[in-house]
């Protein structure tokens, strides 16, 4: 009597483990993708925002206003940092997202304070109480990031 010794597993079964896994993977991949693609939206949010605060954090430190410029055609803005050579920082948006704001020009004050501008203003009358950058994808989602001036307050809220 020969005892049989199994040494593995066999073409069939090894097949259709093969095919079960490959159902799983083709039922995940969209939900898969669907998350990553939340995540770089939340990401680019997110260093907006930041971009934002060292702009505000680099004005406090230094003691010294900051100019933050628009540019929401070519959806870029740009932190100059040295108002002599116009050297500066630069955020760029990707071009799979639609940016738009009214303010074109962000001073940050030493006392954390934020002017406000943009084109319809008239420099002698003052600035914006309030602005507000809205980033928008492909899939509808959208994310606002709001900036109170005294308060020098930066906002970031997302919407489904």
């Amino acid at each position: 009597m020969g005892i049989k010794i199994n040494k593995g597993f066999s073409i069939v079964e090894l097949g259709v483990s093969i095919i079960i896994v490959s159902i799983f993977v083709l039922i995940s991949l969209p939900v898969f993708k669907e998350t990553i693609s939340s995540l770089q939206f939340e990401n680019l949010a997110q260093r907006i925002v930041s971009f934002l605060r060292y702009a505000q954090e680099l004005a406090v430190t230094q003691n010294k206003p900051y100019k933050l410029e628009v540019y929401k055609d070519e959806k870029r803005l740009f932190l100059v940092t040295d108002e002599k050579t116009q050297r500066g920082k630069e955020l760029i948006i990707p071009r799979d997202y639609t940016f738009s704001t009214e303010i074109l020009i962000l001073v940050f004050n030493p006392v954390g304070g934020i002017e406000i501008l943009n084109k319809e203003m008239d420099p002698l009358k003052g600035t914006l109480l309030k602005g507000a950058f809205k980033l928008k994808d492909k899939r509808g989602r959208e994310a606002g990031i709001e900036l109170w001036s005294y308060a020098g307050n930066v906002i970031y809220k997302r919407k489904k």
